[in-house]
């Protein structure tokens, strides 16, 4: 597991884990979210992130192809 070591993060994860009866082997933990990331992308590990949802907007009739396309995906991928 690659954590990312804030207070607030640690606080919540770390919890959950236990409940579920989940032992972790904490490979890395990092401060930096870009490096979390990176560690994951490489092979290193897995890691658990909470954001806010990405929106995308685009005015009506402007997206170029790939942005449409983009879209047509996202709202198949992401649609109930």
């Amino acid at each position: 597991m690659v954590l990312i070591n804030r207070p607030h993060s640690c606080k919540y994860f770390l919890p959950l884990f236990r409940k579920a009866g989940v032992t972790l082997l904490l490979t890395y933990e990092f401060a930096s979210t870009g490096m979390r990331r990176s560690m994951v992308v490489n092979g290193h590990g897995l890691s658990v992130l909470t954001t806010r949802p990405v929106v995308l907007s685009v005015r009506a009739g402007h997206a170029s192809p790939l942005v449409a396309l983009f879209l047509q995906v996202a709202r198949a991928v992401m649609a109930p």
